[in-house]
């Protein structure tokens, strides 16, 4: 970052109509260098950084597990067999023939 948390906070409106036009364009190149840092940063995830696997949130670990992505090596996500797993096992509980009636030995 090229500017200071400090120096951040000291900048307002007043501040910037006092400088001068080149001073003005010197601050303007630093404050645009810091944005994209910033976005560079709020964009990183694990597959475009160093990041380890498992600092995704949880919430991207689901999305990508239900949906059976592929991370950009091909490789399948983790999970994903067992998401492929339960499904399969519900689908076996779901064509198991339904008990609609209680044996009658079990009313009285």
């Amino acid at each position: 970052m090229h500017l200071s948390e400090h120096s951040l906070r000291q900048l307002d409106e007043a501040y910037l109509r006092g400088l001068e036009e080149e001073a003005l364009r010197g601050l303007s190149v630093r404050l645009l260098a810091d944005l994209k840092e910033a976005h560079e940063r709020l964009n990183q995830t694990p597959t475009n950084s160093s990041r380890p696997p498992s600092s995704r949130a949880p919430w991207e670990r689901m999305s990508g597990v239900e949906s059976g992505e592929r991370d950009e090596g091909g490789v399948e996500a983790p999970g994903a067999q067992e998401t492929e797993d339960v499904a399969e096992a519900r689908g076996s509980s779901e064509t198991a023939p339904a008990v609609t009636a209680a044996p009658a030995s079990l009313g009285s």
